[in-house]
């Protein structure tokens, strides 16, 4: 029960910690920073605890433990904060209706409203933040760390089998 404890704790205090953040100020690449800072908050935790003698005792196998439930916690979440990070068309659809309360909306405003929200130019300008992308002088070039993540993803599809042919 401790394990499960300890690693919720990590958990909820990287995630409070990470809306206060936010509040303050987003992140460039905002996946990035959930990472480091769902990292680094575990092990402040750690240190903070044994420095001020409130750590528990934990055994070899149960720290494990909580790692094998707070790495892959925090990597869903991280996955399920990029998918989220950038709106679908049906979640913008049913986010503008719920927002519109009973009255609902006008088809035209509704097809406007994901006109300006599903803008190709903002994804181009988080690729550019995250440093997947550069563009310079109307050229877009991919970087070596888009080129890197490109290359993952081209063989993670043709692993599963995702391209014609694979």
């Amino acid at each position: 029960m401790a394990v499960l404890v300890i690693a919720a704790l990590f958990f909820a205090t990287s995630f409070l910690l990470q809306l206060v953040l936010w509040r303050i100020r987003l992140p460039k690449t905002q996946v990035l920073a959930i990472l480091l800072l769902y990292l680094f908050v575990p092990i402040v935790i750690t240190i903070a605890a044994y420095a001020f003698g409130f750590a528990p005792h934990l055994s070899a196998a149960e720290i494990v433990r909580i790692c094998v439930v707070y790495v892959p916690v925090t990597l869903a979440y991280s996955a399920f904060y990029a998918a989220l990070e950038l709106s679908s068309p049906t979640l913008l659809i049913i986010s503008r209706l719920a927002g519109s309360k009973e009255a609902g909306c006008e088809r035209a405003e509704l097809l406007e409203h994901l006109r300006t929200k599903l803008e190709i130019a903002y994804r181009f300008e988080l690729l550019e933040n995250s440093g997947l992308i550069r563009m310079t002088d109307g050229l877009v070039e991919i970087t070596p760390r888009g080129r890197f993540y490109g290359e993952v993803f081209e063989y993670a599809s043709r692993v599963f089998g995702l391209q014609k042919g694979g």
